[in-house]
């Protein structure tokens, strides 16, 4: 029979020496301190201190399966067709109304990336114009605290758009030619 230091301890099942305070050893000996008994299917929970399937989740998490499997899906969900009146979220791939907050939000993004046409470059300062009204993907545009649009208003002079939060806001002239976003009354 094989002997372990006294840090660790026996597991019968593999017959190899296994910490006391490793994972697999605080399974051993939650065992041997409970008189209860799981069927083969089963592992102890030694939080809980039932007995839980070895194929689900909490099984799998306590026999050290791949975390990969025990993990809910993240992926998004394929998109779907949505009854009339509604549209895609693209974030959550759920339906909501296109007169809702969200979905007007989605739809003038839609309707700004099916306008986008490529810009011919040039070496002067462009002018503001339409075609530069562009919705700007950095997370300055995207932060909670901002509520405006995520478009330049220097850019958009007097456009009306949406922001962040669902209001319409419309770009005016501030200082000197520099635009900024108010809330449109």
């Amino acid at each position: 029979m094989l002997k372990c230091p006294k840090d660790k301890l026996i597991n019968p099942d593999t017959g190899n020496c296994v910490k006391r305070d490793g994972r697999v050893g605080k399974l051993l000996l939650l065992r041997k301190k409970s008189s209860k008994k799981c069927p083969k299917d089963k592992v102890i929970n030694p939080e809980t201190g039932n007995c839980v399937k070895k194929d689900g989740r909490v099984g799998k998490l306590l026999l050290g399966s791949s975390k990969k499997s025990v993990k809910k899906s993240t992926k998004k969900r394929s998109l779907h067709k949505c009854p009339d009146g509604k549209i895609i979220n693209p974030d959550t791939g759920n339906c909501v109304k296109k007169d809702g907050k969200v979905g007007k939000l989605i739809m003038s993004s839609v309707k700004k990336s099916s306008i986008k046409k490529s810009v011919k470059k040039s070496s002067t300062k462009k002018k503001p114009t339409a075609k530069n009204c562009l919705r700007q993907t950095t997370a300055k545009y995207h932060k909670k605290t901002r509520k405006s649009p995520p478009y330049p208003a220097n850019q958009c002079h007097g456009k009306s758009l949406y922001g962040n939060d669902g209001n319409m806001y419309v770009s005016v002239s501030y200082v000197n030619g520099i635009y900024t976003w108010r809330l449109k009354k």
